[in-house]
């Protein structure tokens, strides 16, 4: 659910930049001068892809791994923590 709201999230983010002058990924540097709200919205949904700790993505692979362990799957959540770490 949490992954669906920021793909919702960054692809809306990247509508609403291809009505402005915003048409390539070159000129996204240029965002933070036309539009603070939406880069700190676009930098805030990336930072969240990639898991960075205090941030959404992080918070639910955080909680789906401390469900894991809970319910006595030991094996599984060290496995994935490791798929994670080589994922990224």
């Amino acid at each position: 659910m949490i992954d669906a709201s920021m793909t919702i999230d960054a692809f809306a983010i990247v509508l609403a930049l291809w009505q402005t002058r915003v048409k390539y990924i070159a000129n996204l540097g240029t965002l933070t001068k036309t539009n603070h709200i939406s880069a700190i919205t676009f930098s805030i949904t990336m930072f969240s892809y990639t898991r960075i700790p205090q941030l959404v993505g992080f918070c639910s692979k955080f909680y789906l791994f401390f469900v894991t362990l809970s319910c006595g799957a030991y094996f599984l959540a060290p496995m994935g923590v490791v798929t994670s770490v080589i994922g990224c």
